[in-house]
């Protein structure tokens, strides 16, 4: 599995959300850069243990603005929420049973979060930016030292305010090599 790499496409249409999102990007990429070395398992139980908090912290925070503002999908969102919680869960007690990787639960692991990544931030997630841009926009975040490794460099692009670009009409998928492949699944 390739790298993730933050494009401006990605972007919710909310500050905070992108750079929470570009934060799980990061977490992410450290399980990419650590899979398949020999010895990666015993070290991407921490990394999960990273994401798994990250991922809840946002999910707060994300279910918090949509209450917010009034979202008519927020149930659907909690529900995607919860989902993401009991799988990664199963998935981290599966791993810790399959330390050596013989049953394939890091492969596993490693495709649900490719699979979780296209499906709810660049489908879900996107389905409320429309949304959130017709709302006047919420102030800039405000970096309390735990956005990720990138923290003030991100706050400080938030704040310059560049307006998010919008995929081209009919770009089926925009995020994987092929632009044009209708698999949401393709790889990337």
């Amino acid at each position: 599995m390739d790298r993730i790499c933050w494009d401006e496409t990605f972007s919710v249409g909310d500050p905070q959300m992108d750079l929470e999102h570009q934060a799980l990007i990061e977490i992410i990429n450290q399980m990419i850069d650590h899979h398949p070395k020999p010895g990666w398992s015993g070290e991407i139980v921490g990394i999960l243990e990273q994401l798994t908090s990250y991922a809840n912290r946002h999910f707060d925070s994300e279910e918090r603005l949509l209450k917010d503002r009034n979202y008519p999908q927020l149930r659907a969102q909690q529900q995607e929420h919860q989902f993401f919680r009991q799988e990664i869960t199963m998935l981290g007690v599966d791993l810790m049973h399959d330390l050596s990787g013989q049953r394939g639960v890091p492969g596993k692991l490693m495709e649900f979060l490719r699979a979780w990544w296209i499906d709810h931030i660049l489908v879900r997630d996107m389905q409320y930016r429309p949304f959130l841009e017709g709302l006047p926009p919420r102030p800039a975040p405000r970096v309390q030292g735990d956005t990720g490794p990138q923290g003030a460099d991100l706050a400080d692009e938030a704040q310059a305010g560049s307006p998010p670009r919008t995929p081209p009409p009919g770009l089926a998928n925009p995020y994987t090599k092929d632009p044009y492949s209708p698999d949401p699944y393709a790889p990337f």
